[in-house]
């Protein structure tokens, strides 16, 4: 009985392998904005990697996943880039990777959905919910979300009365099939 339940148990996570399409991220910039001395501060982290996955029946997304090196970190001023870099923010040499993973995608209106994400910053995993727009026009896959993160939640840096706790990060990719 237990073999039958096995190969009955292979056999459905195969078909469900089969009616999912796999599709890779073109790598891309993930922009953020934080507020420093009462000033906005733009950067952004590049090579955001990845993939999503498509119902094959009905096109309806299911699941995407990405990662990215914050050692890419780029704020427009180097000696900033690099204290960010060391262990009291992203600690890149002891954790070289930023991931995303989605655990739950809801389809709220036409190309709008809101995604729960498991975010993996250093040792630390948050939910973050995200909302996004998702769109294909002519095999060219296009989504564009934004949210919000409290950088102390992840134990990037101090309390500060200067650097504002919550940060805004904008991510937009595209993917494409043949």
């Amino acid at each position: 009985m237990r073999v039958i339940l096995i190969i009955t148990s292979i056999c459905l996570q195969l078909s469900q392998a089969y009616t999912e399409k796999r599709i890779e991220i073109e790598p891309v910039l993930v922009n953020f904005t934080i507020s420093n001395a009462g000033f906005n501060v733009h950067g952004t982290m590049n090579g955001l990697e990845g993939y999503i996955l498509l119902d094959n029946q009905t096109s309806v997304l299911t699941h995407i996943e990405g990662s990215i090196d914050p050692n890419s970190i780029n704020t427009g001023i180097g000696l900033r880039d690099k204290h960010l870099k060391k262990a009291d923010y992203f600690n890149t040499e002891k954790f070289p990777k930023i991931f995303m993973t989605s655990t739950q995608i809801r389809k709220t209106g036409n190309n709008k959905y809101v995604g729960d994400f498991d975010l993996t910053l250093k040792d630390i995993k948050k939910t973050v919910t995200v909302p996004f727009t998702f769109s294909e026009t002519y095999n060219v896959y296009l989504l564009k979300g934004e949210f919000l993160i409290n950088r102390l939640d992840f134990k990037l840096g101090k309390e500060s009365i200067i650097l504002s706790n919550i940060v805004k990060i904008n991510i937009e990719f595209k993917t494409v099939t043949k």
